[in-house]
């Protein structure tokens, strides 16, 4: 089965090509650490030098929560400000990075090149740039579709001119499995394009956007089969990490380190989930006959 072929060659990627996955973790600790620098110099000048934060590190104290917002809650909306531009510069790094992985999937199976990699990462950064920013207008206009469709399933949200609350919850069983499967599917695709986008080498997007639209759609079965074996690997790991941090305390200093591992050993589980994802959509992409793409 081509789904389970290209599974497999997607881990074969992933260990060919480990040095990448280096570069992008050091990517994404670098971020961390100069995303991290406006909360630090915030806490410092705040409660770095009260006990509230010990206190804190045995649970959610609410008591502590409230006195710390009384008392510098003006400074966090200065901190949130900051974030979302941290967070649209992340973006931005990601998609980076992404023509970077998908050039070097591209050439697979040859050897991992830094040439190849950088080029793709300044070659395909404006046509990857627009087709993330197509799709986010996509999910927001689903998202809306969702919302207005649960609305009207559950007769409206106002609490006092509803029989029970029993009709919100109906409706969110309704709602929610289809637009998971829309968001799911539109994830897909999204995949999908990014490769065909690197392979056209077209500037302009329409052509290869309906091009890879239409191929999913008649390959739709190995597409779907394959996403759900990336989507349950994606579940293993961060299930995995999610039981392996839940169990520890992280009431000494000894233990924080140990948690702090454990969440790095994460973040290069999460770049090669991503990193096996990509690639088996590519090899997937590139079992797909020509005549398979309408012109």
């Amino acid at each position: 089965m081509k789904a389970i072929k290209a599974y497999a060659k997607g881990w074969q990627f992933l260990f060919k090509n480990w040095k990448m996955c280096l570069i992008l973790y050091v990517f994404n600790v670098g971020f961390a650490i100069v995303a991290a620098f406006p909360l630090n110099n915030y806490l410092q000048s705040t409660v770095a030098h009260t006990l509230s934060i010990q206190e804190s590190l045995k649970g959610f104290n609410y008591a502590i929560i409230s006195d710390f917002l009384n008392e510098y809650g003006s400074g966090l909306a200065v901190i949130f400000n900051q974030s979302l531009v941290i967070v649209f510069l992340f973006l931005l790094v990601s998609i980076f990075l992404t023509g970077g992985i998908l050039n070097v999937v591209k050439y697979f199976p040859t050897r991992f090149e830094h040439g190849i990699f950088w080029q793709g990462c300044i070659k395909y950064f404006w046509r990857l740039f627009r087709l993330t920013f197509y799709f986010l207008i996509v999910q927001g206009l689903v998202l809306f579709i969702a919302y207005k469709a649960y609305t009207f399933t559950a007769g409206g949200i106002d609490f006092f001119k509803l029989d029970s609350d029993q009709q919100l919850v109906d409706a969110f069983k309704i709602v929610l499995p289809i637009y998971l499967f829309v968001v799911m599917l539109l994830f897909l695709i999204q995949d999908y394009i990014k490769i065909h986008v690197v392979h056209q080498e077209k500037f302009l997007l329409t052509k290869p956007i309906w091009q890879g639209v239409v191929s999913v759609f008649k390959n739709i079965l190995p597409f779907l089969i394959l996403y759900l074996f990336n989507l349950i690997t994606f579940i293993l790991v961060f299930g995995t990490y999610w039981l392996v941090s839940d169990s520890f305390q992280t009431e000494t200093l000894g233990m924080i380190f140990l948690v702090f591992a454990i969440s790095q050993i994460c973040i290069i589980a999460r770049i090669g989930v991503r990193l096996i994802n990509l690639s088996s959509v590519g090899w997937l992409y590139q079992s797909v006959k020509p005549n398979q793409l309408i012109a």
